[in-house]
């Protein structure tokens, strides 16, 4: 693969770095705001389920779905889970200070914070300065950088049905 073909590729992929990873650093310290038309907290199992026009926020990073489910962990209420449903869930990030927006798009969105993983499921997308990710499925291992883009077919075991399609922009810079 020639290096221009790999940068783009590399540029490619670091636009889909973990939600809540993405923040810059300022934000990671921020609190997670949520404001739904329905909340239900479970102190006991450290569970929050947000239904109906859900707006999650946490300095630049924004979500929109129908439904999300937050499960937290320890004295220090750590994040372990996040499921995020709708028709799409949108995210919308800007991991760098002054950088370009991430936009995240599905039916279903579950991070993974402790295994460094996102699943984007249902007409996944993930789209960044022009550069951008189609397919049925993308996993994304934040901690190694790897996505992999699956098609319809993979993802259903059917014949036919939409590929996994990818566009990178010639000079794009994140």
């Amino acid at each position: 693969m020639n290096r221009r073909k790999r940068t783009a590729l590399l540029m490619l992929a670091s636009l889909c770095a973990a939600t809540l990873v993405w923040a810059t650093p300022e934000d990671r310290n921020k609190p997670i705001a949520g404001k739904a038309d329905s909340n239900t907290i479970d102190a006991n199992t450290g569970k929050t389920i947000l239904i109906g026009r859900v707006v999650i926020t946490q300095g630049a990073l924004v979500i929109y779905a129908d439904k999300v489910t937050i499960e937290t962990e320890g004295a220090d209420n750590r994040l372990s889970y996040l499921l995020a449903e709708g028709n799409p869930v949108r995210f919308y990030d800007q991991p760098v200070a002054d950088g370009e927006t991430v936009a995240v798009q599905g039916l279903r969105i579950e991070f993974f914070p402790n295994d460094n993983k996102i699943i984007t499921l249902g007409e996944a997308q993930i789209t960044q300065v022009g550069n951008q990710a189609d397919g049925e499925r993308i996993i994304y291992q934040t901690d190694t950088g790897v996505m992999t883009i699956d098609s319809e077919q993979t993802v259903t075991g059917q014949p036919g049905g939409k590929r996994a399609e990818l566009l990178i922009q010639p000079g794009a810079v994140n």
